[in-house]
């Protein structure tokens, strides 16, 4: 007798498991940014020079692990459009941690009753680190000096959601830059932009 309750017991559990899962999940994990803005950035070493790029192009996959945490895959190109020249293009790896709200929106439903949290206002702060392909320098229209660096940046952001899946962002960041190849320079730069969100 005590043999077919723990059996019956047993059997309710592996049948209620899945249902709990069901009731209870966050939203995709996978969301994609898209920003452009200005970019200030400086140049010391064996040659110096500072220029701003107005059209700077920022790219973002972005998984989280948890409602506050997650990682991400980053690329930014800074282009002159004036002299059709790419100035700077950077491909990186980074976190990013949510603070004052989760990352990510919620679901809950109990016995036909839903309960949906999504947060209207997200803010994160977050880094990454990359290499990154600069011109330093042009000379005329034709010659420039290129440099490869490490690059090291630090952010901060808040998105608006719109609605579930989509969102106005606004982002400011922190880079530094350090050369290693044949014109090894240091850098710095500024960085603000906006853009929008697409959850997967």
């Amino acid at each position: 007798m005590r043999k077919r309750s723990r059996s019956l017991w047993l059997g309710t559990l592996l049948l209620l498991l899945p249902c709990s899962a069901l009731s209870y999940q966050y939203q995709s994990p996978g969301r994609v940014h898209t920003r452009v803005g200005p970019m200030v950035t400086s140049y010391t070493g064996p040659i110096s020079n500072s220029y701003s790029v107005p059209a700077t192009f920022d790219f973002e996959y972005e998984h989280f692990v948890s409602p506050t945490f997650s990682y991400a895959a980053r690329s930014i190109f800074a282009y002159d459009f004036s002299a059709a020249r790419l100035m700077y293009g950077y491909a990186g790896l980074g976190m990013r941690r949510y603070i004052y709200s989760t990352g990510m929106s919620f679901d809950s439903s109990n016995e036909g009753a839903k309960i949906s949290i999504q947060p209207r206002f997200q803010y994160y702060i977050g880094g990454d680190a990359g290499i990154s392909q600069v011109v330093v320098k042009t000379h005329g229209t034709v010659l420039q000096t290129n440099s490869a660096l490490m690059d090291f940046s630090a952010c901060g952001g808040a998105i608006y959601k719109a609605w579930r899946a989509f969102g106005l962002e606004a982002q400011l960041g922190y880079s530094m830059g350090f050369g290693f190849s044949s014109v090894a320079v240091s850098e710095s730069h500024l960085r603000f932009f906006m853009g929008a969100t697409w959850n997967l």
